[in-house]
């Protein structure tokens, strides 16, 4: 998704863009099977327990423009 933005896509590549800094948690409300009923399945939470349940955030870079960017990843 990232490298479909137009603003993005000038600055950074796939090729040539590094991760600097990260630091992303689990998100809290996972457990909420009020919220989320499939989590009363052992094996769908097993499976299903990846980065788009996490917040926190990534610094990028790249190499050959020298941008830098933040990207934020927040709860759902």
């Amino acid at each position: 998704m990232l490298w479909n933005n137009a603003e993005i896509s000038k600055y950074f590549s796939e090729e040539t863009c590094h991760i600097l800094d990260y630091d992303c948690e689990y998100a809290k409300n996972i457990e909420d099977t009020e919220k989320f009923p499939e989590f009363k399945n052992k094996t769908f939470r097993f499976f299903n327990t990846d980065t788009s349940m996490t917040t926190g955030h990534f610094k990028m870079g790249d190499v050959e423009t020298g941008a830098v960017m933040n990207l934020t990843v927040l709860e759902y």
